[in-house]
């Protein structure tokens, strides 16, 4: 069995970081920014701006689109979180 050594996966990561990262970072930017980016435009901005306590009684309903960008949105992050590793 090979063993195993920190300092030999250091130097492969790098090695691998460097010679990839021009792919690496904008994918993870792709699909970790522009879902969030989307998220927050599909919440209209009185909701943005709403803290707990000032709109507390007030009942409050989200458009179908954010609804349905709440679900997706996740889901393209942790795909583009995933991509990285």
């Amino acid at each position: 069995m090979k063993s195993l050594s920190i300092g030999t996966a250091s130097q492969e990561s790098s090695r691998f970081l460097r010679r990839e990262a021009g792919l690496l970072v904008p994918v993870a930017l792709l699909f970790t920014g522009i879902p969030v980016a989307l998220l927050l435009h599909a919440i209209p901005p009185s909701l943005r701006q709403m803290t707990v306590a000032e709109k507390a009684a007030e009942n409050v309903t989200l458009p179908g689109s954010a609804l349905i960008l709440l679900f997706f949105c996740p889901l393209l992050v942790l795909v583009g979180t995933l991509t990285t590793y």
